[in-house]
């Protein structure tokens, strides 16, 4: 591992399990600093720009805690904003070179394919997927011992925080 590498671990909240999913929240952390991006999306901004939304992936957030519900659905930003604002948060870290970041998701086929399929959904996705991580093989290669929980599943800023400890483990940073 470089020491110049900027490892994010991001997670999603979406509307469907589809590769085009609409995008209710981006939740990261900066795995080195504990830098941390949350945007909290307007629903109906996500599926305005095209993103899928599944009648089954509704139902599924009706049965979560009321809560988290509510504050991920209560999002107001624009998915275009949410995501030029996750770039540039990504492109800062890196001091401009966005080939520098490494990006991890649990797992690397979901979030990193919804969040490269809606950008593309405006402009030019911006990450090498060469970068793409998946927090899954981490945690299987060098298994961490009483990992803090988890403060709030299904809010992606939160999930976000549990994968960085794995991923932060499994650097060794």
């Amino acid at each position: 591992m470089n020491q110049e590498d900027i490892h994010i671990s991001f997670d999603l909240e979406t509307l469907s399990l589809e590769s085009n999913a609409a995008i209710v929240q981006i939740g990261a952390v900066h795995v080195g600093s504990s830098e941390e991006f949350n945007s909290y999306i307007n629903p109906r901004s996500a599926e305005s720009l095209g993103g899928h939304v599944a009648v089954e992936t509704i139902n599924w957030w009706a049965k979560q805690d009321p809560q988290i519900r509510n504050v991920v659905f209560g999002g107001t930003a624009d998915i275009r904003q949410a995501l030029a604002d996750f770039h540039s948060w990504c492109l800062s870290l890196a001091d401009g070179d966005i080939n520098r970041v490494y990006l991890w998701s649990k797992g690397a086929d979901f979030d990193c394919v919804v969040l490269k399929n809606n950008y593309e959904l405006f402009m030019e996705h911006p990450f090498n997927f060469r970068n793409n991580r998946c927090v899954r093989t981490a945690m299987r290669l060098k298994p961490l011992e009483n990992p803090a929980p988890n403060k709030g599943a299904h809010d992606a800023l939160e999930d976000a925080k549990y994968q960085a400890q794995f991923i932060k483990h499994a650097l060794s940073l």
